[in-house]
């Protein structure tokens, strides 16, 4: 099994499933149709030249089952029971201090956003968004780590600032849409209360990891290392970390978001990142994720199809297959026939 982003990226290479692009691309304006050709020929993509950026660019990793099968070290059909194992059986995590992904720390001044290679996926969208990034929070009250998947937006002219949907659920306005896509995957509730418990205090927020469920699939405890300027522990093996503070009743508008099912969502106000630090491997790789592609769906739908199944196994049917897909609406189940008509 590929232990990171960069052995993965070997393994889809050696299988002919990786496309390296190494003219320069513009993330404001070519990098977003140059990612769908990609995901039409069913490629993951390494860009390594983007723009006014400092590190390389990746996307459609897990496009298709295949390549989902590949990073779970699997074969398609066993894809859906080693992710209802990881979660039934999980491994905690170790923390350590040989940390790859603090092999270059930036802080104050150095600390900016604006060297990662953050796409404008759609052509109305406010600004450049970070669409695949991990979100880790901890409640300040009760200690609980919450990870979820939640799109941020790089601020115009700021350095170090995203407005982020890292706490949509917190919204009052019962005709508030809150979307699908890369910016509500994950935990959501968990990531509402901590929310509430901030407003009296600030609370961290860093980038990538899914801790013990990983660490079971991986066959080895995830490891983990204290952050830098946040009192929490982030993937030791990840290629960056966004360390920050998300400051208590501070709103600044977000949007509008080329979204899930090609819609736009309009602008809104939603909670703010100061970043305190950003550290990376040498020579880092980021990754991007569109709302709604094929990778989106993947990931959206996997946990989906699981319940599903699991479902249909509590009401004792004879299960041949479920499959969600090509999109989450909608699931194709076939039942073995016990009793002729």
């Amino acid at each position: 099994m590929a232990r990171d982003l960069r052995s993965f990226l070997e393994l889809l290479d050696a299988r002919g499933l990786l496309a390296r692009i190494d003219r320069e691309v513009d993330p404001a304006t070519e990098a977003s149709r140059l990612m769908r050709e990609l995901e039409l020929r069913g490629l993951a993509g390494l860009f390594t030249r983007v723009r006014g950026a400092h590190a390389s660019l990746a996307y459609n990793l897990i496009g298709s089952r295949e390549t989902l099968a590949l990073a779970l070290d699997v074969d398609e059909a066993q894809i859906r029971n080693r992710f209802r194992a990881a979660l039934e059986h999980r491994l905690e995590p170790i923390v350590v201090d040989d940390a790859p992904v603090q092999e270059v720390v930036e802080q104050g001044e150095q600390a900016d956003l604006r060297r990662l290679p953050l796409v404008t996926h759609s052509e109305k969208d406010a600004g450049a968004y970070v669409t695949a990034g991990a979100v880790v929070t901890s409640d300040p009250v009760t200690g609980r780590r919450n990870v979820s998947i939640n799109r941020m937006m790089l601020v115009r002219c700021a350095r170090n600032r995203c407005s982020n949907d890292a706490a949509a659920a917190t919204r009052r306005d019962p005709g508030q849409r809150r979307g699908n896509g890369p910016r509500s995957r994950g935990c959501r509730r968990s990531g509402a209360a901590s929310a509430r418990h901030a407003r009296r205090r600030d609370v961290a927020a860093c980038r990538r990891g899914r801790v013990r469920a990983c660490g079971w699939a991986r066959g080895e405890p995830m490891r983990l290392v204290r952050g830098v300027t946040v009192a929490l522990d982030v993937p030791a093996d990840a290629e960056i970390v966004i360390e920050g503070v998300i400051p208590a009743g501070v709103r600044e508008p977000e949007g509008p978001f080329g979204d899930f099912l090609q819609f736009y969502v309009p602008e809104m106000a939603n909670h703010r990142l100061r970043v305190t630090a950003i550290t990376h491997r040498r020579d880092p790789i980021y990754q991007t994720m569109v709302a709604g592609s094929r990778e989106d769906a993947q990931l959206l739908g996997l946990s989906r199809e699981a319940d599903v199944v699991a479902a249909i196994e509590r009401n004792w049917a004879d299960l041949v297959d479920a499959r969600l897909g090509p999109t989450i609406l909608g699931c194709a189940v076939s039942i073995r026939q016990r009793y002729p008509r």
